[in-house]
């Protein structure tokens, strides 16, 4: 069987789909180790979709590779000196695991790029899998014609950052392209629901009657509020957090407690409880801010929320505070949790896939 395997490239984790509707997502610190990109794809990508790129194997001719769409936001990592050599660093990874030809890297004018011709475009390719997601979007979901004031807004809300993408049945309406502009724009908040540290959120929380401030260290992440909250579930085997420590509720409660500076024996697990809703709501403010200013743009709020991404159960929460009247389509209900959340590596093999199925396979050169 022929395959077109998506790749979504982020710093932290290496989403992975193909268009049969198989999906797997890796966590993977880019920013650490960006040589061993290779190495992961390799090794866990390919073993689990069980494919053979280069035909080194005579017992398996099944295992046909069509094509290879790729998408990215890990160019951003510090371990790149820039944006460029981020872009080149991930495309040459990924043709180490693939024959080039067959490599296709999707751009923000929502074709697909040669390698060559990527690395020579770099902000076209640059951060592009919210571009992927939300063209996707318009063929997967209902959405309203092309009156210039009827919109809907994809909401996608990871581990490290939200979009905020106004969109209807004919086109992208979001300003900007590349993450300086969408960020300028407001529809790139830059708060997740599991790596934003928690000191990213807020510096300050009431305590015991008295606003106090959080310290400003790296002691505890967003997602340690969830777990502590029970809005996300525990995991021992998820060591990726602030301390190396597993992602358990106790492990959880240190953590947050280390934000006032103090031992688990010093505060109350009422008292935590109470600080991770604080926190909560000021996450969400943040993304009801760039919410309300799209809503400003448009004149009106959009006619329905299109929700994705780790966060996606914060969304029920939004719409709550927003009064409750906007229409939810939740892409885990769609899709399916597990394909959900590595949905911008579907759209980009359904993409590839539409485009082969219309027209000649041939990269933009």
């Amino acid at each position: 069987m022929q395959q077109i395997l998506g790749l979504d490239v982020g710093g932290a984790n290496i989403k992975a789909a193909d268009s049969a509707g198989r999906s797997i997502s890796i966590p993977f610190a880019l920013w650490k180790t960006p040589l061993q990109l290779s190495q992961c794809i390799s090794e866990r990508v390919l073993e689990t979709f069980d494919l053979d790129p280069f035909h080194r194997s005579s017992k398996n001719q099944d295992r046909t590779l069509c094509a290879i769409a790729l998408t990215m936001t890990g160019e951003l990592c510090d371990c790149f000196a820039t944006k460029l050599d981020g872009v080149k660093s991930i495309i040459n990874s990924v043709c180490n695991c693939f024959p080039t030809q067959q490599v296709f890297i999707y751009s923000t004018d929502g074709d697909f790029l040669s390698p060559e011709s990527a690395t020579c475009s770099p902000k076209k390719v640059a951060a592009s899998n919210w571009h992927a997601l939300a063209k996707y979007c318009t063929q997967l979901v209902d959405l309203p014609g092309n009156n210039p004031q009827d919109y809907a807004m994809l909401i996608d809300i990871g581990s490290t950052s939200t979009d905020i993408i106004p969109l209807n049945a004919d086109h992208i309406l979001a300003l900007g392209k590349t993450d300086t502009t969408r960020i300028a724009n407001h529809e790139l908040v830059y708060t997740g629901a599991l790596r934003s540290p928690v000191c990213a959120v807020s510096d300050r929380v009431v305590f015991r009657g008295s606003e106090v401030s959080l310290a400003h260290e790296f002691f505890a992440t967003m997602q340690d509020v969830y777990v502590v909250k029970e809005w996300l579930p525990e995991d021992d085997r998820f060591c990726e957090t602030a301390d190396g420590r597993p992602a358990t509720i106790q492990n959880a409660k240190r953590r947050l407690a280390r934000m006032l500076c103090a031992e688990l024996n010093e505060i109350e697990d009422n008292e935590l409880i109470n600080i991770a809703g604080q926190l909560i709501t000021q996450q969400l403010s943040m993304i009801q801010s760039a919410v309300a200013y799209q809503e400003l743009r448009f004149g009106k709020p959009a006619s329905q929320w299109i929700v994705s991404g780790s966060g996606g159960f914060l969304i029920e929460q939004l719409a709550i505070e927003t009064g409750g009247k906007i229409s939810v389509v939740h892409l885990n209900e769609v899709l399916g949790e597990e394909l959900s959340s590595s949905g911008p590596a579907y759209a980009v093999a359904k993409l590839l896939e539409s485009h082969r199925n219309s027209s000649p396979m041939t990269c933009t050169q």
